[in-house]
């Protein structure tokens, strides 16, 4: 992980700033730092406090749940404009989830004694926040009912993919999908001898067109 004051730091593009300015006071970006991780790289650990309140600016990461028995589910994907730590800033959460960036992924970090001192503008921003993402959670359990596996992991796949190729742990995936790991594996298998992937040893190069195309089906 990399950190840079935000003052110092020049890779934020305008989208970048009218995020950061709707959301945070001058007073809390004083205290902000821009971090950078890289792929597989934790963000956010079950087994460490939280401390910073952290706002995604580039890139992607995976959010997952670690239960009493020690295994651990993915349970959602995260994206430019989506926060981490939000739950242990209303303190909704006392064990933070883990959280993996994909690829290079930067993220702005605010101390959480500072987001304490913050006035109830933001606190009903980031309870707006949180209602939208409890939401997108609720859509993806009942697509996970509503629609072929297919279409659905072709959606994932769009999702998970880092520079056009899909790395991902079958059993985990097939989890997350809600369907048995044979399911999974045939319909994988299906998709690829149909051209929308390309097998290469352990990893599938994506036809990022195709995927698309079958997902407009899906939507159609």
């Amino acid at each position: 992980m990399k950190q840079t004051s935000l003052q110092a730091y020049h890779g934020l593009s305008t989208a970048d700033l009218e995020n950061i300015q709707y959301y945070f006071s001058n007073q809390m970006l004083d205290m902000a730092k821009i971090r950078e991780y890289k792929n597989n790289e934790y963000i956010t650990q079950a087994t460490k406090p939280l401390d910073q309140l952290f706002f995604l600016l580039q890139g992607r990461a995976k959010i997952y749940v670690t239960h009493e028995n020690g295994k651990k589910n993915l349970l959602q994907f995260l994206t430019a404009g989506d926060f981490i730590g939000d739950l242990t800033a209303v303190g909704a959460e006392k064990v933070p989830k883990d959280v993996l960036a994909i690829g290079n992924t930067v993220c702005l970090a605010i101390p959480m004694k500072e987001i304490q001192k913050s006035d109830g503008s933001f606190f009903k921003k980031i309870a707006q926040y949180i209602g939208e993402k409890l939401l997108i959670r609720m859509e993806h359990f009942s697509r996970n009912q509503t629609y072929e596996l297919k279409y659905r992991l072709a959606e994932f796949i769009l999702q998970a993919e880092m520079n056009d190729i899909y790395h991902e742990k079958h059993v985990e995936i097939a989890e997350y999908l809600g369907v048995s790991y044979r399911h999974y594996t045939h319909v994988l298998n299906k998709i690829t001898e149909e051209g929308y992937l390309i097998k290469q040893g352990k990893d599938y190069l994506i036809n990022r067109w195709q995927l698309k195309e079958l997902i407009n089906e899906m939507n159609d």
